[in-house]
């Protein structure tokens, strides 16, 4: 394991400062770069933040302003829409601020992954989120972000909304600053401009000498609001200044089909004229709400505080180790969740996914039970109850989970493949088809929806149908399984070449898939290719040579061969 003296970036498994452990792979921006580490003293994961090398190569204050909005940040105390910072540590000289870890990802990544423009309630919870946080930081003297976007917001595992960098865009620009940090960003341009992202920036923020303020983040956050709503940008342009002319002339497009209050809201933030805009987040908040409780007919969320605060951030320490597969380091915290909050669900659910990933079955199930005793129509409770049963070998208690699971939540697709997987045992492969079916209406691009109705074609000897089934997994999901299936299915209808191919596939893979190394060994033994069937068989035994059947296959394969060399069964 490297440390800190050896080289000035890190990589996974290496060691900063002899405290910190980068335990993922660095994510590496235009400017930045963030290294998920485990803090050694605290027994915690966090983000830690700096620059890329040649940043500040560029210009030596950069660093002392990195540090300067560091401490802005800092000083801004816990919030449950604010990610938190905790202190800047300095490692060769460079400066990290140590952040709290959102293992989620972005609004972005989530944006990217959606299947299409999201329901406008669910935008409104995202613009309360960030209001929350935005008016949070006025409330501690912070006087602007600087860098609204999608990017900068960030979601915790309960889908609730932090805003993160704050100001540190600012530490990048000073006055009269003409070197090209565009080029670092990949923003192709002459000199260097106020702090933010094109697609996002207000009208004035190109203006040589301007400085962000809150009206200036108020249209930002309407640019961003525009997209959650419509899942594209109300201006468009391929260079800086080309921006610049389209957030100062260009109109929005209309808001078709959004709530008709909400609309005027995002172009009130897309005024031109900043005076025009919302005044600051507390006007803006206030408008959300109204539209909130008009479309939901329930009053707008509010910002949990004082011990459900401290239950929450515990919860999602505990995440961020069962995100990285560290689950035994995630239970303690789970534990002090439930300290500060016993009737906190969702800890009680991530300490019973923890325990179900350690194989601790029966500890799962009594952790689901609790969240379901705390709140019966918590779907993911009912859901992961049908797993854990499941392992258990209780089929039918599973079935009842996975069928309450679907009284919740009729559009749980994953609840809908579970549950084929317990009829699938219970001999029912008509039953496990119309669950792959109801599953496939919700998204027919789910690989594990066509495999899993493939196999129970399979159990009916419907094998065109369970390779049409596998073709459809391997296309949305390449998956070894599905491959290995189907080269069974062409097998059965006896078609040994097509079967080839598929465990060929499949093993192109995982050269060490073991299921398709016997059957394409099983292949080529009744093809009478005994050597290149021995070679299947015998690489199978080293990956697991407690299988008496796999060596009752190779010793057969030898009998065979010995037979060819001396027929009348003599010493070969």
């Amino acid at each position: 394991m490297r440390t800190e003296s050896v080289e000035r970036n890190w990589s996974k498994g290496d060691l900063i400062a002899d405290r910190w452990e980068v335990v993922d792979e660095p994510l590496i921006g235009g400017m930045g770069i963030v290294y998920v580490v485990a803090d050694r003293l605290l027994n915690e994961i966090l983000a830690a933040k700096t620059y890329r090398e040649e940043v500040f190569q560029l210009d030596p204050t950069i660093a002392r302003r990195f540090v300067e909005e560091a401490a802005l940040w800092i000083d801004l105390d816990a919030h449950p829409n604010v990610v938190e910072a905790r202190y800047v540590h300095r490692a060769e000289g460079k400066p990290f601020l140590m952040l709290e870890y959102v293992p989620n990802g972005s609004l972005r990544t989530w944006m990217l992954s959606a299947p299409g423009a999201i329901d406008p309630v669910h935008a409104l919870r995202f613009g309360l989120d960030f209001c929350h946080g935005m008016m949070h930081a006025a409330a501690k003297q912070l006087r602007a972000h600087g860098d609204i976007k999608p990017e900068n917001c960030l979601l915790t595992g309960n889908g609730n909304l932090k805003v993160t960098d704050f100001g540190l865009a600012r530490a990048l620009t000073q006055p009269g600053h003409d070197r090209s940090l565009e080029a670092h960003s990949g923003h192709p341009g002459s000199r260097a401009k106020p702090a933010g992202s094109w697609e996002y920036m207000a009208p004035e923020q190109f203006e040589t000498g301007s400085t962000a303020d809150i009206r200036t983040d108020v249209y930002s956050f309407g640019v961003m609001l525009f997209e959650l709503l419509a899942w594209y940008r109300p201006f468009h342009a391929k260079t800086r200044d080309g921006y610049a002319r389209a957030h100062a002339f260009d109109k929005p497009p209309p808001l078709d089909g959004v709530d008709a209050g909400l609309a005027r809201l995002v172009h009130a933030c897309l005024a031109k004229d900043a005076v025009a805009r919302p005044a600051d987040f507390s006007e803006i908040r206030e408008y959300l709400a109204r539209c909130f409780q008009a479309l939901t007919g329930r009053p707008a969320p509010e910002p949990i505080v004082g011990q459900v605060l401290d239950a929450a951030r515990m919860n999602e320490k505990g995440v961020c180790f069962a995100r990285l597969d560290r689950n035994r380091e995630a239970l303690p915290w789970y534990d002090r969740a439930l300290e500060y909050d016993p009737g906190l669900v969702t800890a009680w659910i991530n300490k019973g996914v923890a325990l179900a990933a350690l194989q601790e079955w029966t500890g799962a199930l009594t952790c689901y039970d609790q969240a379901i005793e705390l709140d019966d129509r918590e779907s993911k409770a009912w859901f992961n109850k049908g797993i854990a049963l499941r392992a258990l070998g209780e089929l039918e208690r599973a079935l009842h989970a996975y069928d309450r699971a679907l009284e919740i939540d009729p559009q749980d697709k994953h609840a809908l493949v579970n549950k084929a997987l317990v009829l699938h045992k219970l001999d029912r492969p008509q039953d496990a088809i119309a669950a792959c079916k109801r599953a496939l209406a919700i998204d027919d691009r789910l690989p594990e929806a066509w495999y899993n109705k493939g196999v129970a074609h399979g159990m009916l000897h419907e094998y065109p149908d369970a390779i049409h089934c596998y073709r459809n997994a391997v296309a949305q999901g390449n998956m070894k399984q599905a491959w290995c299936n189907m080269g069974n299915a062409h097998a059965a209808l006896e078609d040994p070449e097509e079967a080839l191919a598929c465990y060929n596939a499949a093993l192109r893979i995982d050269e060490d898939y073991e299921p398709a190394l016997l059957n394409k060994g099983r292949t080529l033994h009744l093809m009478g290719a005994y050597e290149a069937a021995l070679d299947c068989y015998r690489r199978a035994l080293a990956l697991d040579d407690r299988n008496p059947l796999t060596r009752l296959l190779i010793q057969h394969v030898l009998d065979r061969l010995a037979q060819e060399v001396d027929p009348a069964g003599g010493p070969p």
